[in-house]
């Protein structure tokens, strides 16, 4: 289950490698993705050059609105027309959570920095709220709106956790870069989507300080679980945590909850950047893969399904032997009419680095099913952050390899909303829905994509992002 990972793939592990891509601009692909879809325009970036694009764009993205289902995603009717063209720049490590009433997808927080050459830029902890306008729109309506945390806001934040819950995104955890290392937080914020308003809530105790932690709410007890994640405060060494902690929001108390592992201690096990979720037709909390304590250039992944019962206050591990390879920060959502569960992308321990794949698992069989295609390695690195520009091969018609970004599901309009991430070519902004079994580009990336994909000619590409 675990594997060493090399130091050139490591690399990809806090920051990308790469050039800043953000002189780059972007020309534009005509893209048939299917017949139930609009055509989609892809982007090609050339350096330093004047380029010519048959449609316009505002601020190198372009949103296509693709034709949904009017009956579960129509505008509502007292919808402000508040929004604005352009979303957030790029954006990894940033928290986002599922609106179904409103239709709204939240981001919170962030890191916006973009790393060059394999160095380590001025690391950002972003405090705005994004909110993402679910349904389509006229065109003098933007889909973005950014609120300003303001003087009563949660300190900017990255490697938090959130949850969506009683009409409130709730945000825990967190750092911020200090002089030397990093800062902790364990504090607990509520931002009132109606009111567009953050409250912090003071309960007794807290779990102790900690990032890259499991957060999901449990809507039959109307609790918050949180799991795990890394205690140290330094960016070169892990203290993995296997803590498991339940809010209750009425009460406004937290609570550490002690466990029986069935597994011998192989699904509790101490670990963070695991992705989570709640099954409320089984009513236990799911954990997929994650990182140890190991440091960054010796480090173990996990593969397996962590389960824990929380009727009968028990873990148990799943590993059907066709199963996503070990990776940290991956994205997992549950979706709710298929009574199964959706996951995309994260970091292996294997030659490729990033990942682009999309899974399904369905818990009646047990059973893992990879849906479609996912780039796959090509050539080995010409040395350490210098990848030559076939290193894998190419799906422009899917979701560029990433970590550290952000999956959520809509009940409403059936469909899960991926956006932002670490991409192998630094930070990226764009967005795509997974609907219908496919994916569907919905806002383009200004910079983060490797150059295959926004060059029409990537035999030119000097390297993987240029």
């Amino acid at each position: 289950m675990m594997k060493i990972i090399s130091m050139i793939v490591c690399c990809f592990l806090i920051f990308a490698c790469s050039e800043d891509p953000k002189e780059a601009q972007k020309d534009q692909i005509s893209d048939q993705i299917s017949d139930q879809m609009q055509s989609m325009i892809n982007t090609d970036q050339k350096i330093d050059q004047t380029i010519q694009i048959d449609q316009s764009v505002s601020a190198d993205q372009m949103i296509v609105d693709m034709a949904v289902d009017a009956e579960k995603c129509t505008m509502p009717t007292d919808h402000p027309c508040d929004g604005q063209a352009d979303g957030p720049s790029v954006l990894n490590e940033h928290s986002a959570v599922y609106d179904d009433q409103r239709m709204e997808m939240l981001i919170f927080g962030g890191n916006t920095a973009v790393p060059e050459n394999c160095g380590f830029p001025s690391y950002t902890a972003e405090t705005a709220i994004w909110i993402y306008y679910d349904y389509p729109l006229p065109d003098t309506c933007g889909h973005w709106l950014k609120v300003d945390a303001g003087e009563n806001g949660p300190p900017g934040r990255a490697r938090h956790s959130a949850v969506f819950a009683n009409g409130k995104m709730w945000v825990f955890g967190g750092r911020f870069k200090k002089s030397s290392g990093y800062g902790l937080f364990n504090d607990l914020w509520a931002f009132d989507v109606a009111s567009r308003a953050w409250q912090q809530l003071n309960p007794p105790t807290s779990p102790s300080a900690r990032v890259n932690s499991s957060m999901v709410y449990d809507s039959k007890r109307n609790a918050i679980w949180v799991f795990g994640g890394n205690s140290s405060t330094s960016g070169l060494n892990i203290n993995a945590l296997n803590d498991l902690w339940r809010y209750d929001i009425a009460q406004n108390t937290w609570t550490e909850v002690s466990y029986t592992d069935q597994s011998e201690g192989f699904a509790s096990v101490p670990r963070l950047w695991h992705a989570g979720l709640y099954d409320e037709k089984r009513d236990r909390l799911v954990y997929f893969g994650g990182g140890d304590s190991g440091s960054l250039n010796v480090a173990s992944y996990f593969y397996d399904l962590a389960v824990y019962d929380i009727t009968n206050n028990t873990w148990e591990s799943i590993t059907p032997l066709n199963r996503p390879d070990g990776r940290f920060w991956s994205q997992m959502v549950y979706q709710k009419q298929s009574d199964q569960y959706l996951l995309f992308g994260g970091h292996d321990d294997q030659a490729l680095g990033n990942r682009n794949d999309t899974w399904r698992f369905d818990p009646n069989q047990g059973l893992w099913e990879m849906m479609g295609n996912a780039d796959t390695f090509l050539r080995e690195a010409n040395g350490a952050c210098d990848f030559p520009y076939d290193f894998a091969t190419t799906d422009k018609n899917i979701p560029e390899r990433r970590n550290a970004h952000t999956l959520v599901w809509s009940n409403q309009c059936e469909r899960a909303i991926l956006f932002g991430g670490k991409t192998d070519c630094g930070a990226i902004n764009d967005l795509w829905y997974w609907q219908d079994e496919v994916w569907v580009k919905q806002v383009n990336a200004s910079e983060g994509e490797s150059c295959g994909r926004w060059r029409s000619n990537p035999e030119n590409c000097a390297n993987l992002c240029f």
